[in-house]
């Protein structure tokens, strides 16, 4: 079982819909999407944990958390392959 199997078993019927729950659903997926743009696991994960967090400060104002949270991995993973490429640029 993995870990964010574990977590959906101990959600609580009145958290099912909050927070954990968006991440259990989400977060493999956003994960791909990341991973897909800036080909390295590892700042795929950071790019995903960083959209986590920003939902998280954002939560009581937003209307539609998967879709921000797309929108957030999206725009930091072209942000992190943005930077890469100046940082190149300035290492040649």
């Amino acid at each position: 079982m993995t870990e964010d199997e574990r977590v959906a078993r101990t959600l609580e019927p009145e958290v099912a819909d909050g927070f954990d729950a968006v991440y259990v659903r989400e977060r493999q997926a956003m994960l791909r999407v990341a991973y897909l743009i800036v080909g390295s696991v590892e700042s795929a994960e950071d790019v995903v944990h960083d959209a986590f967090v920003a939902l998280h400060r954002h939560w009581d104002v937003v209307d539609n958390p998967g879709g921000y949270l797309r929108r957030t991995v999206i725009n930091r993973s072209l942000s992190w392959q943005r930077d890469r490429r100046v940082e190149e640029r300035h290492l040649l």
